[in-house]
């Protein structure tokens, strides 16, 4: 499984790509004007030409800003979304929350979070736990403490069998709470990372320095979008590497 986080500056995107060019895109990163989009473009150099399943966290533009410059150039099976808006689109959709689950090939998409219906606000983020082989993802969008809780007390033990997550909210100090974290990462001592996606010296100040610290302390390694550009993550049955870095994390749990 290939997972690329695509540098689209203040806003999320990452791809899935299973061994069979499957595709999953969770969310599409913010509008582009008077350029190519980031994110095409990189599915152009992957030679991808279809998406399978696009899944929209919430609808707010650094996150489903380039949705219909997406529908318009590639074919795509379907969207899913929390509901929270409607959505008139070219695709199939599909509304989506807490018990769900998407199949992308050999690809199994848990959704842990919203209950339903759903709101359009950060807290009502789709959060998508994502299995492959022994390695286990945690997609989070913009999910904020509150949500983060209902999580943890929700799941609690069960989130210890996490490899990585992607931070919410770009790793805004409202969320990777110490709960969620405590969780996470009961011990120090089981490597784990964390993605955070934010734009360079964005007017947020994210990530914010409390975030970073909070995961070091947690003895996850957080590795930023702003500093090293995207993401490559080669996922394997038992192990994950870094492409660009060559860093490597054995899968610790299932």
């Amino acid at each position: 499984l290939q997972w690329i986080a695509v540098d689209v500056g203040q806003g999320d995107a990452s791809l899935l790509i299973t061994p069979k060019q499957e595709v999953l895109l969770i969310d599409t990163g913010p509008p582009v004007f008077n350029r190519p989009s980031n994110v095409l473009e990189t599915l152009n150099q992957l030679g991808i030409n279809r998406i399978h399943t696009l899944l929209i966290t919430h609808p707010h533009a650094d996150h489903d800003g380039q949705l219909l410059t997406i529908l318009e150039a590639l074919p795509v099976g379907r969207v899913a979304h929390n509901g929270s808006e409607a959505l008139v689109l070219s695709s199939p959709t599909q509304i989506v929350g807490r018990h769900d689950t998407l199949h992308i090939g050999d690809l199994v998409v848990d959704i842990l979070h919203p209950s339903l219906p759903a709101l359009p606000d950060n807290n009502h983020s789709i959060v998508a736990h994502i299995s492959w082989g022994n390695c286990d993802l945690l997609f989070t969008g913009d999910a904020e403490m509150k949500a983060e809780h209902a999580l943890a007390n929700i799941y609690g033990h069960a989130l210890h069998t996490l490899d990585a997550i992607k931070v919410g909210h770009h790793g805004s100090k409202t969320s990777t709470s110490p709960l969620l974290l405590s969780k996470i990462a009961p011990d120090t001592t089981t490597a784990r990372w964390a993605l955070i996606s934010a734009g360079r010296f964005n007017r947020f100040g994210h990530p914010s320095k409390e975030v970073v610290r909070r995961l070091n302390d947690a003895g996850i390694q957080s590795w930023i979008t702003a500093n090293e550009g995207y993401l490559h993550v080669h996922v394997s049955e038992y192990r994950m590497v870094n492409m660009r870095t060559g860093s490597s994390l054995t899968c610790a749990y299932n």
